[in-house]
């Protein structure tokens, strides 16, 4: 008598639909909770980032106003075109070359020749601010209840759908 190997996919098939409908009926609230969550960082970047004393003419859009959410597919992400960006997250080196007054006849800030004006520095004083490190760690605290009411939907979701058709692939 010849032996007979059966193999059936029918199980991996059934399974493989069921996410397929799962995940129409996701779709929209993923998108809802990716929104919310770009939403929670770009309002905690724009409250943490620096504002200058005044408007700087070669920068017209202040650093805070600069920042967007760039929306592919499913992800979600904050960028900014300002190229004050880099210089205000890393900061300045010190330059090998002086500084000069441009406006006034003397240079001043805190710190520099036990804070007397000057005629000129040989350094410039800017140090990095981790901005973006101290808004992206709170509002990941304030978009966790975000996602994980998306993963309660998923499984809702996913439950749902398999005792509705639960009967119809058996």
């Amino acid at each position: 008598m010849p032996v007979m190997v059966s193999i059936d996919a029918s199980d991996v098939q059934r399974v493989g639909l069921r996410l397929r409908l799962a995940g129409q009926l996701v779709g929209p609230a993923l998108q809802k909770a990716l929104n919310e969550a770009a939403s929670t960082h770009l309002k905690a970047l724009q409250a943490a980032a620096p504002v200058g004393k005044k408007p700087d003419p070669r920068y017209p859009t202040r650093l805070r106003d600069s920042f967007f959410i760039a929306a592919t597919g499913e992800s979600r992400q904050i960028m900014t075109n300002s190229p004050k960006y880099k210089w205000v997250t890393v900061g300045t080196q010190p330059t090998s070359e002086f500084i000069y007054p441009r406006f006034k006849k003397a240079l001043y800030w805190a710190g520099i020749a036990g804070g007397r004006p000057v005629a000129r520095v040989h350094t410039h004083p800017t140090a990095a601010n981790d901005f973006v490190e101290r808004a992206s760690a709170k509002a990941e605290q304030q978009s966790k209840p975000v996602i994980q009411r998306l993963a309660d939907t998923v499984a809702l979701a996913i439950s749902g759908l398999a005792k509705r058709l639960g009967g119809m692939f058996q």
